[in-house]
C-alpha cells in the first residue's frame, strides 16, 4: 500500500484488488481502485487478465501461483525476492524483481513499466512462455516423479 502512495502520479494508475471477501485488502482513499471479489479460478482469470500489471509484494512465499498464473494471463509482473519465485522469477526477463518490504524499489518498479509500454510488452511475452513451463500437469507429473524416484 506504501508503494502505490508512493508512485508519482496517481491519476495514471488504477488498482485492482481481488479478495475472497469484500474489503479484506484496505486500500487508501485517494487511491482509485476496484474491488473483485475472486471465489474461483474463473474470477481470477478474468482479473488477471484486467490487469496491465500484477504485483506480488509478499515478504516470504513457498512457490507462489498467482505470478505465474498472471503471467499466463499476458501480465507483466513485479514480485519480490521472497523465497519461492526464485524458482521462476527472472529480473529483467520475464519480470521485475525487488527486495521485501522496500516500498520504494516496488512503487519505482511498478512506475517503470508504467513509463515503458515496450519493456511491459517484453516482460509479458517472456512471462507466457515462463507459465508454460509451468502447466499445472507438468508440474503434478514431475511431483509424482519425484515422490516416485527420491
Amino acid at each position: 500500500l506504501q508503494a502505490i502512495e508512493l508512485l508519482p502520479d496517481l491519476s495514471r494508475v488504477r488498482v485492482l484488488v481481488a479478495s475472497p471477501e469484500p474489503g479484506e485488502v484496505p486500500v487508501p482513499h485517494k487511491v482509485p481502485a476496484e474491488r473483485l471479489l475472486a471465489r474461483s479460478e474463473q474470477a481470477m482469470a478474468e482479473f488477471y487478465s484486467r490487469c496491465d500489471i500484477f504485483v506480488l509484494p509478499s515478504r516470504v512465499e513457498g512457490f507462489p501461483l498467482p505470478p505465474l498464473e498472471a503471467m499466463a494471463c499476458g501480465c507483466a509482473v513485479v514480485v519480490t525476492a521472497c523465497g519461492g519465485v526464485s524458482d521462476y522469477a527472472q529480473d529483467g526477463v520475464n519480470c521485475l524483481v525487488v527486495p521485501p518490504a522496500d516500498p520504494h524499489a516496488l512503487a519505482k518498479a511498478v512506475w517503470t513499466l508504467c513509463q515503458d509500454p515496450p519493456l511491459r510488452v517484453r516482460l509479458s511475452e517472456e512471462g507466457l512462455k515462463t507459465a508454460r513451463r509451468f502447466e499445472r500437469t507438468r508440474m503434478a507429473e514431475r511431483f509424482l516423479d519425484l515422490l516416485a524416484n527420491p
